[in-house]
């Protein structure tokens, strides 16, 4: 009796115009079963890329075989190029097709594979067209690297964006209807207000399609929207930013502003730091009786719920957390803030900035001439590259050096320009908020907690006799609650050397948290 065989035709997703190789295959597979008397059980053809295995048609290959044990004896394929391309993939599904007891045989290039000698061969005719694919890539690597340095768009149209032939028929982009939307994320991701994903679910929320998370970021970071193309690092060719033939989305200052909020970013927290950040006492709160940091843990009773305590490892004192939360939110309720002395604070500071303010223009001044000088020196080897006085490759390396310190020069010029006005708002902010910081503390997250609890107490507090205490309570908060008289002429004082200014500052942990 003859094999019972599965025929498998396969051509690249790149090789659609020799579509006709399908029909070859088939005719010669089928003459092939008829000389040796193998019975065709499937007849299987895809259009897929034979790196891996990855393939639709090949995976459901393999589960009709593991529900089907028996049914089948082989896979027939013109040649081992038509299995495959990669060495290692192949023997390792070689490997699995004979657990399943179905072996591969080729029309050409025949091999008994249950001769060990005949794995070199086998080896070698895979290799061949594993060789000839790694060509491939590099030729399209570097046509596709080329293409880009003239500005050419290879590859799917970024969001927002949609490929294009020009009327020179240049690969390009051209707007699209998510143009609009595209500038409007950059510009309120610019403010500075939101972290990445929490705009991108405001803008989920009110309908709008954007990409992934991932995605999401990916786009944030897409030099494509200012009018250029990424070319990436190739060998020893350095990655370069290439003026694009299509137009900008977004204007570089809003791009290059939510560069610079992207790289300051914070990791976001585990799910074990996240519930640590519920313990907002933690680190500060300390034992009456020894003075040791109190320890914080949940335990869950026999009727399944759960409790939290802080405790003394050593005492064995201990407190709930929910209560000692709720008397630190009446200790806040407590505290009296003078509204004259808060408004005379702010007065001062905002004073004392503006004196700063001179030496922030200064520096921005610096770094514009510097850009300027930047720009003019990458014109100039321009011109070189023109008058064959550099070759391509130094003038790549310099470019690439160039416009690396004009980056860094730009975001530094961003940041300071933004520290005046964003400083006096989230010191606005703070002050508006000390009045109220109880409701803050209910209604904020544990991370901020935290550092509320350190902001009000530097040093170690102690919870006892139900109420809190500490040896040193932070300076800003007792100077906010001093009578007005006491205060009088302060505003009229002329702030001295550096000394003097240590009280008219917030102190850097009080401030806004992250929404």
């Amino acid at each position: 009796m003859g094999k019972r065989v599965i025929i498998y035709r396969r051509i690249s997703t790149n090789e659609n115009n020799q579509r006709h190789s399908l029909g070859h295959q088939k005719d010669v597979l089928e003459q092939f079963c008829k000389l040796n008397g193998y019975e065709i059980v499937l007849d299987v053809f895809e259009e897929h890329s034979a790196k891996t295995f990855e393939r639709p048609k090949w995976q459901n290959t393999m589960e009709f075989l593991r529900k089907n044990r028996g049914l089948v004896d082989a896979i027939l394929v013109l040649r081992w190029d038509r299995f495959a391309r990669n060495v290692e993939f192949a023997l390792t599904e070689i490997r699995k097709l004979s657990k399943l007891g179905v072996e591969i045989l080729t029309v050409e290039q025949q091999l008994d594979l249950n001769n060990p000698d005949s794995k070199i061969l086998l080896a070698l005719y895979l290799s061949v067209g594993e060789v000839e694919n790694d060509k491939n890539t590099i030729r399209t690597t570097e046509a596709s690297r080329k293409a880009r340095l003239k500005g050419y768009w290879t590859g799917t149209a970024p969001f927002g964006y949609k490929n294009h032939r020009n009327a020179l028929d240049q690969s390009t982009l051209i707007p699209g209807e998510n143009a609009g939307l595209v500038r409007e994320v950059f510009e309120e991701m610019s403010r500075g207000i939101y972290q990445a994903d929490s705009l991108r679910k405001k803008y989920l929320s009110l309908g709008h399609k954007l990409p992934c998370k991932q995605g999401f970021l990916d786009m944030l970071r897409n030099v494509a929207y200012i009018g250029k193309v990424a070319v990436q690092k190739y060998k020893d060719q350095p990655y370069e930013e290439a003026e694009g033939l299509h137009d900008a989305i977004v204007d570089e200052s809003t791009f290059y502003k939510v560069q610079n909020i992207l790289k300051k970013g914070k990791r976001k927290a585990t799910a074990f730091q996240q519930e640590q950040d519920n313990y907002s006492l933690k680190g500060s709160l300390v034992c009456p009786e020894y003075n040791h940091h109190m320890v914080a843990y949940k335990t869950t009773k026999p009727n399944g719920k759960e409790y939290s305590y802080y405790e003394c490892q050593k005492c064995k004192i201990r407190h709930s957390v929910d209560k000692l939360h709720t008397e630190f939110v009446k200790y806040l309720s407590g505290l009296r803030i003078n509204k004259e002395v808060l408004n005379l604070y702010l007065e001062m500071v905002k004073e004392e900035l503006d004196k700063q303010d001179s030496d922030r223009m200064l520096n921005i001044r610096k770094l514009k001439e510097k850009i300027s000088d930047l720009d003019k020196l990458l014109e100039n080897m321009k011109y070189k590259l023109a008058t064959n006085e550099v070759t391509s490759q130094v003038y790549g390396e310099v470019k690439a050096t160039i416009e690396r310190d004009r980056l860094n020069a730009l975001l530094q010029k961003e940041d300071i320009e933004n520290q005046k006005p964003l400083f006096k708002h989230y010191l606005e902010y703070a002050i508006k908020l000390l009045p109220q910081m109880a409701n803050f503390f209910n209604n904020t997250n544990g991370e901020v907690r935290k550092l509320m609890v350190s902001s009000i107490f530097p040093e170690k507090i102690v919870f006892e006799n139900n109420t809190y205490r500490t040896a040193n309570p932070n300076s800003l908060l007792s100077l906010l609650s001093l009578n007005i008289n006491d205060l009088r002429g302060a505003k009229s004082k002329k702030v001295g050397n550096k000394s003097d200014q240590s009280t008219l500052a917030p102190p850097p942990r009080l401030e806004r948290g992250t929404p």
